[in-house]
């Protein structure tokens, strides 16, 4: 299949961009209902009370595109990095429902980086690569988590990442990249003040 022919790499951004928008939505509407709002305090940049989980859209779709990958390419590799995303949402999830004990948060990051190390070695990547994603997913996640409480800042970072992803690779990279990047786009405007 050619992955970077514009017409598929234009629908999907186009239903992750719905996605990430919709489940968006629909996660601060959630949020409220529950109470599941981050309070403004002294480590906090916001200064109003901000529902919790509006990425979860974001996940969604690119949960998507990589089972998408795994089923039409039948590669394992592409299941591995949906589990991985799967583990770091899941724990995210649960976390701003009930707190979690940061052993089993950090436990699910190591996890996720296990298994994009995991998926990385099954496509061939070499050593160098295989061994920063098993170090760097924990440390990047939990980076991100303090980038997280400043409205707009992570998802931009993200956005632009996920540009420059589509834009050097090639292939279901390419396709990956621009799911993402769309992903962010429909977050984004939910993410500011």
């Amino acid at each position: 299949m050619p992955w970077s022919e514009p017409g598929l790499l234009a629908a999907c951004a186009a239903g992750a961009l719905g996605i990430s928008a919709g489940g968006t939505a629909w996660a601060i509407a959630y949020a409220r209902r529950r109470g599941m709002l981050d309070q403004p305090g002294e480590r906090r940049s916001h200064a109003m009370a901000t529902p919790r989980g509006g990425g979860i859209g974001l996940v969604i779709a690119m949960l998507l595109a990589l089972g998408m990958l795994g089923w039409w390419r039948d590669e394992p590799a592409w299941w591995s990095m949906a589990l991985g995303l799967l583990l770091v949402a899941g724990a995210g999830w649960w976390d701003d429902h009930r707190p979690l004990p940061i052993a089993v948060r950090l436990g699910a990051h190591v996890g996720a980086g296990l298994a994009l190390a995991w998926g990385l070695h099954l496509q061939g990547a070499g050593v160098a690569a295989v061994l920063a994603a098993l170090m760097l997913v924990p440390v990047l996640v939990n980076a991100w988590n303090f980038m997280d409480g400043i409205d707009g800042l992570a998802v931009s970072q993200a956005l632009l990442c996920a540009i420059g992803l589509a834009s050097l690779l090639a292939g279901p990279w390419q396709l990956l990249g621009a799911v993402l990047a769309a992903a962010c786009l429909g977050f984004l405007p939910f993410n500011l003040p």
